[in-house]
């Protein structure tokens, strides 16, 4: 056998890649041009490339496309006899005798047409996936009613098998939505685990919602449902979520009372729709809830975590005022003290958490605030987290009573027994925030570069965000007394001393007019006002921003927490959409957009996910107190 040099057969495979690899760029080339004509409506050109594809290739991709290309150029005779050709090698493919009866169709003969369609239903082998296939070869030519007849053959003719998911599809293309829903409740009758599925699939169905009939179609469907068959709990959880989703939290709390009592769920349904509630500023409903449950007495598993958020929302109600009133708070401290005396020691940590917090930034009783801690951290029953949450607890009221030494300590105590999890990075994020509040900026942006490797992605950003603000700020000498001052201003309000904190922001701009500050005490002041309650006036901050600084990186900030106010505080609809409207279009690429656009839909009347998670606030010069 006669041998090559390798030099030679190198050459020979060169050549042989080259002409395949050719031959493929000309199969791509020609492929993107046909669908190129395609797109812009010159069919009778992509008629041409799809027949040649198709010959070469043998892909029915191709196939398909030369048929329609044909028949979209009216080439109908062409188009029937290349059908009949492709017939003659497989008689019984489906997809063609569909093309087939379609181009019968175009021709005019709608008799011929349609027993064709109707022979294609009857002779199909019926399996679930036949089924499937031959309706979206249906949906593919808009024939819904021949696709409706195709699940509907099949589900008599398929023991076992039902079709409703498929059907509550397809009614949905077509805006059909009394069969869709009534199609979703058959499934959820036969299958009760397609609930959260469908919740999704009608949260996502509401926005395009064009005449807002859906949600009415859906309730009156539900509690049909709910009367006609009271043995199935799926109908009552469904028209309970329906409540939330539409804000009929009235009827939300009576059927989620009726289900607490229908299976004995101790209040479990009750709390959950009362944290839902209390999240979304409905105040009155959350108590409903809680009442509930209160009545049901100590006992409960949820009669301690309800008084907590009860608790909770009433300081936070007593200090989202200029200034917050002193006998108020005592008695909260009271009602704290004597709640957390009757829970058993182990549901004792968030109560005392709330208490220390009511203690040291708002009675000024920071060494009572530590006993209480102290004593828990001692004597009570902990986890991990919850027993060095308490011990940052600790590091902060230490910090805000002016001995940033001992919190220094506590804080890397922490760090140094939790370096592998996220407490620990709390911790060291802490110190590196104990150091820029106190001016130390090299040393804190040293801290905070280590945290950008962070595994908790809020503390990356979080990290990243203040270490860039204290660089910019910075850079210079001369930015140093501005940024000095800034800084203070943040460790005041993080002592909860607003009005001295407001002080000192004015100072800036006072002393620093030109500084590039600027926007970035606006935003401050505003935040603060807001936390004061005083809306109106955190507006007008967040609004000189958007007018005065709209190309800055606080624009978006601003008009999101401009727009928050306005919608959830304020009740000015009006105004709220003006915002909402104004970031969607001129902050496209914000991390709040999908935050307004779903408000933008509740506002309008559209269904919102009211418990969904907001995102987090990632802005990289927005810094550190978000």
């Amino acid at each position: 056998m006669k041998s090559f040099p390798a030099k030679t057969i190198y050459i020979a495979l060169c050549l042989c890649w080259a002409c395949l690899t050719g031959n493929s760029l000309e199969a791509q080339n020609k492929s993107q041009l046909a669908f190129e004509y395609y797109r812009n409506n010159e069919f009778d050109k992509a008629a041409t490339l799809f027949h040649e594809l198709y010959q070469q290739r043998k892909n029915q991709h191709y196939r398909n496309y030369y048929i329609q290309s044909l028949v979209k150029s009216d080439d109908l005779v062409t188009a029937e006899e290349f059908v009949q050709k492709e017939l003659r090698n497989n008689r019984h493919e489906t997809e063609l005798l569909i093309e087939q009866a379609y181009i019968w169709e175009m021709q005019g003969d709608k008799d011929k047409a349609q027993k064709a369609y109707e022979r294609i239903i009857s002779n199909n082998t019926y399996t679930t996936q036949s089924v499937v296939n031959l309706a979206n070869n249906f949906i593919r030519k808009r024939k819904y009613d021949l696709a409706e007849q195709t699940y509907l053959t099949g589900q008599k003719n398929i023991t076992g098998e039902n079709f409703y998911y498929h059907l509550a599809n397809l009614y949905s293309i077509q805006r059909k939505y009394e069969e869709m829903t009534e199609a979703y409740m058959d499934l959820l009758a036969s299958n009760p685990s397609y609930m959260e599925r469908i919740q999704t699939r009608l949260q996502n169905l509401s926005v395009h919602d064009i005449d807002k009939s859906l949600n009415s179609i859906l309730e009156k469907a539900l509690i049909k449902r709910v009367q006609k068959h009271p043995d199935k709990s799926v109908f009552s959880e469904m028209l309970s979520w329906q409540y939330i989703q539409t804000g009929k939290y009235e009827d939300a709390v009576n059927q989620a009372i009726a289900l607490d009592k229908r299976y004995k769920e101790k209040g479990r349904r009750l709390y959950e729709l009362g944290k839902i509630a209390a999240n979304n500023n409905k105040t009155e409903t959350a108590l409903d809830c809680f009442n509930y449950i209160y009545k049901k007495g100590r006992t409960s598993p949820y009669y301690f975590p309800a008084r907590l958020i009860e608790l909770s929302e009433k300081y936070k109600s007593i200090t989202q005022k200029t200034t917050a009133d002193t006998t108020q708070l005592k008695e909260l401290e009271k009602l704290v003290i004597s709640t957390r005396d009757e829970a058993p020691r182990k549901l004792q940590y968030p109560l005392i958490e709330l208490l220390a917090k009511i203690q040291a930034y708002s009675l000024n009783k920071p060494e009572t605030a530590l006993q209480e801690i102290d004593s828990l951290l001692t004597y009570g029953y902990l986890e991990n987290n919850e027993k060095y949450n308490l011990q940052l607890l600790r590091g902060d009221i230490y910090l805000i009573n002016d001995n940033p030494w001992e919190a220094s300590l506590i804080y890397a105590k922490v760090e140094q027994h939790n370096k592998e999890n996220p407490i620990g990075a709390e911790a060291k994020f802490k110190k590196a925030k104990m150091a820029y509040y106190t001016g130390q900026f090299e040393w804190a942006v040293a801290q905070l570069d280590v945290l950008k490797a962070s595994t908790s992605k809020l503390i990356a950003n979080n990290a990243m965000e203040l270490s860039l603000f204290i660089k910019d700020n910075t850079a210079n000498d001369s930015l140093q007394p501005a940024m000095s001052a800034f800084a203070r201003a943040d460790l005041l309000e993080f002592k909860h001393d607003y009005n001295e904190a407001l002080i000192v922001l004015d100072s800036i701009i006072d002393k620093f007019p030109s500084n590039e500050l600027v926007d970035d005490v606006l935003f401050r002041k505003g935040r603060i006002k807001e936390k004061q309650g005083l809306y109106d006036e955190a507006v007008t901050l967040f609004s000189k921003i958007v007018s005065g600084y709209g190309y800055g990186m606080l624009a978006d900030n601003a008009l999101i927490a401009m727009a928050r106010i306005q919608h959830n505080k304020l009740n000015d609809e009006e105004a709220a959409l003006k915002s909402y409207s104004q970031l969607l279009m001129n902050y496209k690429g914000s991390i709040f957009t999908s935050e307004a656009r779903e408000s933008l839909r509740k506002l309008r009347g559209e269904t919102p996910n009211v418990d969904r998670p907001q995102k987090k606030n990632n802005k990289s010069q927005n810094t550190n107190n978000k």
